[in-house]
C-alpha cells in the first residue's frame, strides 16, 4: 500500500523478511511462521509462492508488540 508520494517517488512502509523479524525479535523462524500461520501477524505480503518470499509490514509488527507490551 502506498502511503504518501514525495516529489514523484512513492513512499511505502517498511516490510520485513522473516529472517529480519527473527533478527529484530531474537526469535527463530519457526516462531515467526507459527505467528503467521495462526493469524497473530494479521497481514503478510506474499511476494512469491515460497515462504522465504513473505514480508511482514512494520505496522503489523509494531501492533503485535504494542498489544503484548506490559507496563508497570
Amino acid at each position: 500500500m502506498i502511503a504518501v508520494e514525495t516529489v514523484g517517488v512513492p513512499v511505502t512502509e517498511p516490510h520485513y523478511s522473516v529472517e529480519k523479524v527473527c533478527e529484530l525479535l531474537d526469535v527463530g523462524k519457526d516462531w515467526v511462521y507459527e505467528r503467521i500461520n495462526n493469524g497473530e501477524f494479521a497481514a503478510v505480503v506474499e511476494l512469491g509462492t515460497s515462504r522465504p518470499k513473505q514480508r511482514i509490514p512494520a505496522s503489523v509488527l509494531n501492533r503485535y508488540l504494542a498489544e503484548r507490551t506490559v507496563t508497570r
